[in-house]
């Protein structure tokens, strides 16, 4: 199963504010399947590439694996939406804000196994308040001794 949402990058630019990061991309070497801004300084740098397929996909999960040696930067050309969990190699992994809206994952040297997936906390959020509500009710229900 191939990606074409999903992709690794050969360099990181830390990035400034939106006016400038477009104006650096007026160079005609850079190549946004190769090149991008990373909002965190520290994720800069240059990159090996990886050869990203994905293992598993649903409305809410994905699974990948990133074939390749070396430190690597994984580029989602989806939405950084909160809500998002990655795990690498079973453990949880902080996503990198990427061109400003989109997601990103760095790999060490050796780790291949991702996934990720979506758990909103308002989802969470409102299924406890449901069951709070129900559970009143519930309590409710008892003490008037209705059916």
């Amino acid at each position: 199963m191939c990606s074409s949402d999903l992709f690794s990058v050969t360099r990181a630019a830390a990035s400034s504010d939106l006016a400038s990061d477009f104006g650096k991309t007026a160079d005609p070497l850079w190549n946004y399947r190769k090149d991008c801004f990373v909002e965190d300084p520290a994720a800069a740098g240059v990159y090996q590439p990886r050869k990203v397929s994905e293992t598993m996909r649903s409305g809410q999960a994905l699974g990948l694996e990133a074939a390749g040696s070396g430190q690597a930067l994984l580029v989602s050309s989806e939405t950084a939406y909160p809500g998002w969990r990655a795990r690498v190699e079973g453990n949880p992994r902080p996503l990198e804000v990427v061109n400003h809206v989109f997601r990103g994952l760095l790999l060490k040297d050796g780790e291949t196994r991702v996934s990720l997936s979506y758990e909103p906390a308002t989802f969470r959020l409102g299924l406890f308040a449901a069951l709070l509500a129900l559970a009143i009710l519930a309590v409710g229900w008892m003490r008037r001794g209705l059916p």
